[in-house]
């Protein structure tokens, strides 16, 4: 039976971009994901990983962070084959943790992921980070998930954890 491979991505990481064109030339079959657009995918690979980093390769279950040839090929039970020149080319300290040239882009993710505007799901009412709630002591700027956990609602009295985060397009 085949393996399933799942890629969660960002487009812009050239990692990202070598574990893909490795399944590729391997002729291995995957799902791609890309975490900067796709939020629900995103939430699954931090979930799956405990890691902001990409990329994530998950194959049956059993996680792998970075763009490592070696553990892919143990994983998907590929031979070792001889080295290729263009693999040569690559430089000595290469990157397992998938953070390489991602910071910045990473960091804007996690910033909006912080940022994000919160919805009730029982009135409607919209937690914005930029406005807080002051009248319940939440100043301007403060990010929902460092509201305290005791904070209700202030137009229904439902606990925080009935509010949603809302996707912003």
């Amino acid at each position: 039976m085949a393996q399933q491979v799942k890629v969660y991505s960002t487009p812009n990481c050239p990692w990202c971009k070598r574990t893909k064109k490795f399944l590729d030339e391997n002729n291995i079959p995957y799902q791609g994901f890309d975490v900067a657009s796709d939020s629900a995918a995103r939430d699954e690979m931090v979930s799956s990983s405990k890691q902001l980093s990409v990329p994530v390769v998950d194959i049956d279950g059993d996680i792998l962070v970075g763009f490592d040839e070696e553990r892919l090929r143990q994983k998907l039970n590929l031979l070792q084959e001889e080295i290729k020149v263009e693999t040569n080319k690559a430089p000595a300290n290469r990157c397992t943790s998938g953070m390489c040239g991602q910071v910045d882009e990473m960091k804007q993710v996690l910033a909006a992921l912080r940022a994000s505007k919160y919805k009730c799901a029982v009135c409607g009412y919209v937690y914005d980070p930029d406005l807080g709630d002051p009248d319940s002591g939440i100043k301007p700027g403060t990010l929902f998930d460092d509201i305290p956990d005791d904070w209700v609602c202030p137009v229904c009295g439902s606990a925080k954890r009935e509010f949603d985060r809302i996707e912003e397009v």
